[in-house]
């Protein structure tokens, strides 16, 4: 029997990732149709999700369910699957100096790169598709991860690469701590 290095295995599995999840949409289209095929697929990242974040909050020796925990896991799913992002924290650095990780109120991550709008993209026939399962697919499992994690953390969403903007934003904020207006 063959034995693998860690190295190969990730090499594998990191390179077929995305062409099955991308080939299974396109042949689920073809016997079917978009709007069936983005239903099945949002159902199927909705339970995948859900495994997904359970897995590596047990990974991660997560104990809590805060913003930083979300985005802890989030992020490392992000940075395997080859997403480039950063990290804001909308403090103020004389006002917010002495407010900990654990208290702060917001957080904002803006992507730069996304691997799924790439993969799309290099493929003419998929263009088209981009805007739609960016708003369709990527806001509504996104916000039920979240909820599913919090209740009490709110994402917010108003830029996406797939409509046009230069980033994507996710905007993570307690519920109980967002402003009145």
């Amino acid at each position: 029997m063959r034995t693998l290095a860690d190295k190969d295995k990730l090499i594998y599995f990191e390179r077929n990732f995305f062409t099955l999840d991308g080939l299974w949409m396109v042949e689920t289209e073809e016997i079917l149709d978009f709007e069936t095929a983005l239903k099945i697929d949002l159902a199927v990242w909705n339970r995948f999700l859900k495994i997904v974040i359970r897995r590596l909050t047990k990974y991660l020796n997560i104990t809590t369910n805060t913003i930083d925990d979300i985005v802890n896991i989030l992020t490392f799913r992000w940075a395997a699957e080859g997403w480039i992002y950063e990290i804001l924290n909308e403090t103020n650095e004389e006002t917010d100096k002495n407010i900990s990780k654990e208290a702060r109120k917001e957080t904002i991550i803006h992507i730069i790169k996304c691997p799924y709008k790439e993969a799309m993209q290099r493929n003419p026939d998929r263009h088209s598709r981009i805007p739609k399962i960016c708003k369709r697919m990527c806001l509504p499992f996104y916000q039920k991860v979240v909820q599913d994690f919090n209740p009490e953390i709110q994402l917010n969403r108003t830029k996406f690469q797939g409509l046009g903007n230069k980033i994507c934003d996710f905007v993570f904020t307690e519920k109980s701590k967002i402003p009145l207006k």
